[in-house]
């Protein structure tokens, strides 16, 4: 994965809102999102992510973290070919 940043400034604080744990099959997709009000942070357990934003692709491996940035698209470029677990 390349060695990018996302830098925040904002004021106030970002807020925590809420949290899930999101299990993939072999086969299964991200979902596509438009428009998505918040920030993402996913912390993957198990398998690989393969996500894109605004036409980028990433592939997001078992212990990374990666976050979605509000108001971009976000879908799968490719479906889980094994199973995959986040935070």
């Amino acid at each position: 994965m390349s060695s990018e940043y996302l830098s925040i400034s904002c004021l106030p604080a970002p807020t925590y809102v809420q949290s899930g744990h999101v299990v993939f099959n072999p086969g299964e997709r991200h979902p596509n999102r438009n428009n998505f009000q918040f920030f993402v942070m996913m912390f993957m357990v198990r398998g690989k992510l393969y996500i894109a934003e605004d036409d980028v692709q990433y592939t997001v491996k078992a212990g990374e973290m990666f976050i979605l940035q509000p108001k971009h698209h976000h879908y799968s470029w490719q479906p889980m070919d094994e199973q995959t677990e986040y935070y």
